[in-house]
């Protein structure tokens, strides 16, 4: 349809120009299928669970980060590693359940490359994620599905 409305416009009614310009913009904002992502997660099971999931979706882990001090270096080289999507915990401090690591590496992940979808992947929600998870309600493919539809 869009390659359509782009070669023959003046052929389509104006209802059907808006919805191709919609269907293109929805797969712009989305993440692609076979996306690189980023994780930050200090668990060695959950970080197993999202790396099945992602390879089993299609997706590839691209770079993983154990620590909040280790996440917030990673951003920089977002672009040149060509990372999409990112998922993040929001207690990466064994003893700290308040989610601060979480809202503190979103934070900057929005100041530096806004264009990245995030996922907040906790047993609370991770402010400002465009999604969030629930590790205690967390089914197997959850996150590739959150990927998907990021």
């Amino acid at each position: 349809m869009y390659e359509k409305a782009c070669c023959d416009a003046q052929n389509l009614t104006f209802r059907e120009r808006v919805t191709s310009f919609l269907i293109v913009q929805k797969r712009r904002n989305m993440a692609p299928e076979n996306a690189s992502v980023f994780v930050a997660e200090d668990d060695p099971d959950w970080q197993e669970f999202i790396s099945d999931d992602l390879e089993k979706g299609g997706h590839s882990l691209k770079r993983l980060a154990q620590t909040k001090e280790d996440a917030l270096a990673s951003i920089t080289s977002f672009v040149q590693d060509g990372i999409q999507v990112a998922i993040v915990d929001g207690n990466l401090s064994g003893d700290d359940h308040s989610g601060t690591d979480g809202r503190e590496i979103v934070e900057a992940i929005r100041s530096t490359n806004p264009d990245i979808k995030i996922i907040g992947l906790s047993t609370n929600t991770v402010g400002r994620a465009d999604v969030s998870l629930s590790k205690l309600r967390y089914d197997t493919g959850d996150i590739s599905k959150a990927v998907n539809e990021v």
